[in-house]
């Protein structure tokens, strides 16, 4: 072939462009793009995975999980199998189920990577540490990127998760991890109240819109629930409050506000119980005027979903 005919075949045309962004969740997973989160062991980055993985599946998409990070008895118990039963286009891959080492399954992906094959597909790398191994080989790390990238190009929407270094501020090992990604969140475990989680995830790589997001996740359905930032940002101390009042309303529903506050052991007239209790109604328990009275009861619906897969999700 004459050399300007391989140039002109392999060029970039404006029909290779005519893309435009979509999003598994909107403003923070962007399709075709290669997401890293990273934060301190044992904060629960594959719980929260686990719920955007429900959210892809419940949006049709295809999902090849690579799981190196957790033991068998640590999914068992993260309710993988209700995925695993309800769903065939979850394809989890446990370290014990794989005869190959994650890093040449990727290898296998990324040698068939051609035109759109990854289009509408999931892939979770849980934790690229473990499939990098030595996270101090550029060579090695720049080599598993270039595959995700392989990947990526034919249509995959990838989210990789990651480990903090020993100072705890920011992500461990190559550069060539921030470098091959379009998109970094540090993510923090804040507060939880009765069987649910929330996170803070906070931007550190922005590209096609991406901003910061809290989440919550019933750690039970394994539904997220978008909250706000100052949610997301909630104290022990609140969280606790918040867990106080629900256990209160589940023994007795409909409760005065003199009532309630008689049984956080507080009373009206103090001005922190009131304020910690206005804080927070409507979003985990919620209150109605009878006649003069103020009456608080459990909420009975998520109040916040914001994307129409979350809406189903939850």
């Amino acid at each position: 072939m004459d050399i300007w005919e391989l140039i002109k075949s392999q060029s970039l045309t404006k029909d290779h462009l005519n893309v435009q962004q979509e999003y598994l969740i909107d403003n923070f997973l962007p399709k075709r793009t290669i997401s890293v989160w990273y934060s301190d062991g044992g904060t629960g980055k594959s719980y929260l995975v686990y719920g955007v993985t429900k959210i892809a599946l419940k949006a049709g998409m295809r999902v090849i999980y690579i799981d190196h990070d957790n033991g068998i008895n640590t999914i068992k118990e993260r309710n993988i199998e209700s995925m695993l039963d309800g769903y065939d286009s979850l394809n989890y891959l446990h370290r014990s189920s794989m005869t190959m080492d994650a890093d040449l399954f990727l290898e296998e992906m990324s040698n068939v990577a051609i035109g759109q094959i990854y289009e509408n597909v999931l892939l979770v790398a849980d934790s690229i540490k473990d499939i990098i191994m030595d996270m101090s080989n550029d060579v090695k790390a720049a080599k598993i990127m270039r595959i995700l990238m392989n990947i990526r190009e034919a249509g995959g929407t990838i989210i990789a998760l990651h480990h903090t270094n020993k100072s705890g501020r920011n992500y461990q090992g190559s550069n060539q991890i921030k470098n091959s990604s379009d998109i970094m969140y540090s993510m923090e475990q804040k507060s939880s109240t009765d069987g649910m989680i929330n996170y803070f995830m906070k931007a550190e790589k922005m590209r096609a819109g991406v901003v910061n997001k809290g989440w919550s996740l019933d750690l039970k359905t394994l539904n997220l629930t978008e909250i706000n930032e100052s949610e997301a940002m909630m104290s022990v101390y609140e969280s606790d409050f918040i867990t106080k009042i629900q256990k209160i309303l589940k023994e007795e529903d409909n409760m005065t506000l003199s009532e309630l506050c008689d049984e956080l052991g507080s009373t009206t007239d103090d001005k922190t119980t009131r304020s910690m209790i206005d804080k927070f109604d409507g979003k985990y328990y919620q209150s109605k005027k009878l006649g003069k009275k103020r009456v608080f009861s459990l909420v009975t619906t998520n109040v916040t979903n914001v994307t129409n897969e979350i809406k189903e999700a939850v």
